[in-house]
């Protein structure tokens, strides 16, 4: 699952959140709760797309300098969101899937930039 937009190099790109293959067919499994978190994970995303672009939605091509995973504000949303979940469904292993999926995302993107070095 991703957020995708437009960008410098692909500004005619719609604003969506893509469901991968991999995601509806673990939705179809069962793990409907834990498809529901990787969806809150992206729309956290964005969230703070929105907010480094002063709240304008109609922007054609936002600004997007930062990198989410490891930001402490990113972290924080999308834990709460685990939390509006549990509240919702009383479900342990999706709040623990948030969190992991937080933990992952940053260990990967910092992975990533030192390989890019």
């Amino acid at each position: 699952m991703a957020m995708v937009f437009p960008t410098r190099n692909n500004p005619e790109r719609v604003l969506l959140i893509v469901m991968s293959p991999h995601a509806l067919d673990r939705a179809a499994s069962g793990q409907r709760l834990r498809v529901l978190g990787e969806r809150a994970h992206e729309v956290v995303h964005y969230l703070l797309l929105l907010a480094e672009n002063d709240w304008n939605h109609s922007a054609r091509v936002p600004i997007d300098d930062a990198h989410h995973h490891c930001d402490p504000t990113f972290q924080c949303l999308t834990r709460h969101m685990g939390r509006i979940l549990w509240d919702a469904y009383h479900s342990n292993s999706v709040v623990r899937a948030i969190d992991h999926m937080v933990q992952l995302s940053c260990w990967e993107d910092g992975h990533w930039q030192a390989g890019q070095r």
